[in-house]
């Protein structure tokens, strides 16, 4: 197995325990990697995602899991890249809301999030940390 080597200027973002960089060999993935030292989160995903791929469930509104890799900053986890139509990637609900340069309708938020809570229900799908920064708002024109 090959080590991908981490660039960062490949970096699109961190949470509490981990850092997200675009995968270089892949522009439509990002690979999750722990920095906290407290791999919880990461183990506890990998087997979660494991779950639904088994399942064999419809990802059209979580990102897509495809593995573990070996990275030169530690183990990582490879997930799907959400882009906007324009190729940028999706901003976070969070971004929305303090209206960091993407205005909002308010209507159509609440009329996505609808559409998240019945997709997660109709998929017996129960998230981690479903919180503003957590969820991405797609741009499809």
């Amino acid at each position: 197995m090959s080590v991908i080597q981490i660039d960062k200027a490949l970096y699109i973002g961190q949470g509490l325990d981990r850092e997200c960089y675009l995968h270089p060999d892949d522009p439509g993935k990002c690979i999750k990697i722990t920095i906290s030292g407290d791999y919880r989160q990461h183990n506890d995903d990998i087997k979660y995602y494991n779950r639904l791929q088994k399942r064999d469930i419809c990802w059209q509104q979580v990102a897509r899991f495809y593995g573990l890799c070996t990275t030169s900053s530690g183990s990582g986890l490879i997930f799907e890249v959400v882009r906007d139509f324009d190729g940028s990637i999706s901003r976070s609900l969070r971004d929305y809301i303090r209206n960091n340069g993407h205005p909002i309708d308010k209507a159509q938020l609440h009329q996505e999030l609808s559409r998240l809570k019945d997709y997660l229900l109709e998929h017996a799908i129960i998230m981690r940390d479903l919180k503003d920064d957590n969820i991405l708002l797609q741009r499809l024109d």
